[in-house]
């Protein structure tokens, strides 16, 4: 965490500044050096990366990247998944395929 809020932040090399002054970044110009822990609070936690709803109802989302094969096979192979474990399920949940393409 302390080299996190270490890190160096500099401004941008093609700011422009009006008084006539060089610009920030200019050659032979100092730029000033902040550092992050300056200018935000940092600390560790946890929470959903994506909070989703479907309807009204609260779902997961999971995300695959298809490599090697066409979306259509893919899609196929992980309604075979959905299909065997849907049964091992409580009543109340439910899982489904929302691939963009459809087999």
């Amino acid at each position: 965490m302390a080299a996190l809020k270490g890190l160096p932040i500099t401004g941008s090399s093609t700011a422009q500044k009006t008084d006539g002054a060089a610009p920030t970044g200019a050659p032979g110009t100092q730029r000033p050096l902040e550092i992050l822990g300056n200018l935000a609070e940092i600390s560790p936690g946890a929470e959903l990366g994506t909070v989703s709803h479907y309807d009204i109802q609260p779902v997961i989302d999971t995300y695959a990247n298809v490599d090697g094969t066409d979306l259509g096979t893919v899609t196929r192979k992980m309604e075979t998944i959905i299909d065997k474990h849907q049964a091992e399920l409580p009543a109340v949940r439910t899982l489904s395929c929302a691939a963009r393409a459809r087999p």
